[in-house]
């Protein structure tokens, strides 16, 4: 068994309230794999960081169980993956602790909630939603969703939130930047002449589990939106 311990930063800050934060959160983790270490399992482990530097976006994102994703990158540039390969987590908790105490000390910052921009993209179906055409309906769902994947994805613009299907085909996007985003989305539907079919909303948090949407596109937009 390796041993386990708290990784305290050696870099200096002006401000100990942020020191104490970066501590804190290395010290979460510790504990929080100490206690899955007497379940024999590897939990989904989860975290967001960014840093923002000469007028650019900086991220880098750390995700998986036993098969673990660094996804590091510049926002509307690119993005490189690494994968790793865990057995238990007296390895994979020493290596998840060594790279949250470097991105720290390079300046990243965890995200928060509202770092990023909820985009809704809300396509009108051309199918009847009945059950003779459930699996066009589907289909066809499948279809839009990857259309807008390719561009979020390739240039480090954000990632898949959520999508179902209800008044439309609905499909969030968490974008770094927003404007990027959005611009990336107005490609995708003008390209495949989605225009009279489309709502784009962004989400406007009152708080962390609180929020309304604004329609961004088209604009203007005389309609009623429905989210669900």
């Amino acid at each position: 068994m390796i041993a386990l311990q708290v990784i305290i930063f050696s870099c200096t800050t002006e401000n100990s309230e942020e020191s104490s934060m970066e501590y804190d959160l290395v010290k979460a983790v510790e504990e929080h794999f100490k206690k899955l270490e007497t379940q024999n399992k590897l939990e989904y482990f989860s975290k967001k960081f960014i840093k923002k530097d000469a007028g650019k976006i900086f991220t880098f994102e750390i995700q998986g169980m036993d098969e673990l994703t660094i996804k590091k990158g510049v926002v509307g540039e690119f993005v490189e993956y690494t994968n790793f390969h865990f057995e238990s987590d007296s390895v994979r908790l020493p290596f998840i602790e060594t790279q949250l105490a470097d991105i720290l000390e390079q300046g990243y910052q965890e995200e928060k909630y509202d770092d990023q921009t909820i985009l809704f993209i809300q396509i009108k179906p051309n199918i009847l939603n009945n059950k003779k055409d459930l699996i066009k309906l589907l289909d066809q769902f499948e279809e839009v969703s990857r259309l807008f994947d390719e561009p979020i994805y390739e240039k480090n613009l954000g990632s898949y939130a959520a999508s179902d299907l209800g008044a439309g085909y609905n499909i969030l996007y968490s974008v770094w930047d927003e404007k990027k985003g959005f611009n990336a989305i107005l490609q995708v539907i003008e390209n495949h002449q989605l225009e009279d079919r489309s709502i784009v909303a962004k989400r406007i948090y009152k708080s962390e589990e609180d929020w309304d949407y604004e329609v961004i596109y088209p604009n203007p937009f005389n309609g009623e939106f429905d989210p669900l």
